[in-house]
């Protein structure tokens, strides 16, 4: 399955084995992040990159609201 999505102003598509990100300043060009990973140059130099960045903001937030739905709508079903 496949979701297109935006974080931290980066243009995203999600799959099972990674996700591409669209280069902001070579238009049409998307980078494969995958594993904490980038192929981009910036990544290569510094070991770190806003492709990256965007990928673990997301992540962060999904998993979040994953586990608050998930908490809070135990402790609800419990109340009932």
């Amino acid at each position: 399955m496949v979701h297109q999505i935006e974080s931290l102003g980066e243009q995203v598509i999600l799959g099972t084995n990674g996700a591409l990100v669209a280069s902001k300043s070579q238009p049409g060009v998307w980078y494969v992040v995958r594993l904490g990973a980038c192929q981009c140059k910036g990544f290569t130099y510094r070991g770190h990159c806003r492709h990256v960045e965007a990928i673990k903001a997301w992540h962060r937030a999904h998993q979040s609201a994953e586990e608050w739905y998930r908490d809070n709508v135990a402790a609800l079903r419990g109340a009932v």
